[in-house]
């Protein structure tokens, strides 16, 4: 097992950052009370798409969190380690990680950023994606402060106190949500040539502790939880929920110990996501959905007429008439990515904005399937369903 690193560094205060678990939230709330009724803080809070990786040949919890945010791509911190092989298991089926990547250096910034974009496969059928993701917050941060950011880790839980939060590690790591408020931003590196590492620099912005409009949903960061997702909000008053990823929680502030000995922590520290869009985005430019033909975020009978119109053709073929795997043809290998993924629906994928990618703009052909063709379509898509239950997103 690999050795897990354990790095201190200053910065007007102590910053404590791990690559061991950065676990769940202090003191926030568990799965069983997830807030679903308006006007409570955090209603709707879809917190599905986070999660952590098993270590190859392990069977105990690695250490730290991983946000989806496409369909075959994790969000995490750069210092929590993670490399080919890791696993991840959601809904019976096991997903390898097959690349990492690093963020690029700043302009103007002497180190990298602690942020890492990592790829996987589904080892039990490459053709399905992960059950959804979180689309990027692109807005400003300061706007979201007032009404809280949403805070989902899978670390250590712990107890609050008055103007800090202590850890206790003999909580158990589970997923487990909070709220902080937003302060302020800043640039916050990381040295880690303490323990043999490069230092790490990051466009951050800080959510205090101890925020008095947040009362009892207000919570801390733990071990196990650098990685996890900071999230806001930007439905208006009364609409239905849209969550969105606004940051990747890294850093915790140390406000001194405990008689005891126990480190008291306050204020936590997240990578600015907005800032990083543009890197997210270039390199999600390959994420595409198995089936999804038009690009626009589902599978439906659209998708699979297009693939049978050209199921046969044995070479030239690009994904607008039904490649999904790359190989120049269309054969059953993609019309068997069409009826796994059949029904899944999501949000239109970060490709469609980058590239400006549309049907006509694809070659995809304009076919309206006449009554009977619906009429068999609809039979079909009912058959092929109960292979594949995607969540929906909200």
């Amino acid at each position: 097992m690999r050795m897990r690193l354990f790095a201190m560094f200053a910065l007007g205060a102590a910053l404590l950052v791990t690559t061991a678990p950065v676990g769940a939230i202090v003191t926030g709330e568990d799965n069983d009370q997830l807030p679903q009724q308006p006007g409570e803080a955090g209603y709707g809070l879809d917190w599905d798409h986070v999660y952590w990786l098993y270590e190859e040949g392990e069977t105990t919890v690695r250490d730290g969190t991983v946000v989806a945010v496409g369909y075959f791509y994790l969000l995490t911190a750069r210092h929590y380690y993670t490399s080919k092989g890791d696993k991840l298991y959601v809904n019976g089926d096991e997903y390898e990680v097959v690349r990492t990547t690093n963020a690029p250096t700043d302009p103007g910034a002497d180190d990298s950023p602690d942020l890492r974009l990592i790829e996987l496969r589904n080892n039990t059928n490459p053709s399905r994606p992960l059950p959804g993701y979180y689309p990027l917050y692109t807005g400003s941060i300061s706007s979201q402060g007032t009404d809280g950011i949403a805070l989902v880790g899978t670390g250590y839980g712990g107890t609050r106190r008055s103007t800090y939060y202590l850890e206790d590690p003999e909580t158990g790591r589970t997923k487990r949500w909070g709220l902080n408020g937003w302060s302020e931003d800043d640039r916050q590196p990381l040295d880690r040539s303490s323990v043999g590492g490069s230092s790490l620099d990051t466009s951050c912005f800080r959510m205090e502790y101890n925020s008095p409009t947040l009362h009892e949903e207000e919570a801390g960061l733990a071990l196990g939880d650098s990685g996890s997702a900071a999230l806001v909000n930007v439905a208006g008053y009364g609409e239905e929920p849209e969550w969105q990823l606004a940051g990747i929680n890294l850093y915790r502030e140390s406000a001194g110990t405990t008689p005891s000995g126990q480190t008291r922590w306050d204020n936590i520290w997240a990578a600015r996501v907005p800032d990083y869009a543009d890197w997210i985005h270039g390199v999600l430019a390959d994420d595409l959905l198995p089936g999804d033909v038009d690009i626009d975020g589902d599978v439906d009978a659209t998708d699979y007429l297009v693939v049978k119109s050209y199921l046969g053709t044995p070479t030239g073929a690009t994904w607008a008439n039904g490649d999904f795997d790359g190989d120049a043809d269309v054969d059953e290998e993609d019309l068997f990515a069409v009826e796994t993924n059949f029904g899944y629906v999501s949000i239109p994928h970060p490709f469609s904005s980058v590239v400006g990618a549309d049907p006509d703009a694809l070659g995809v052909p304009s076919m309206v399937p006449e009554p009977a063709c619906i009429f068999l379509l609809g039979a079909g898509a009912l058959a092929l369903v109960p292979r594949r239950r995607p969540r929906v997103r909200r």
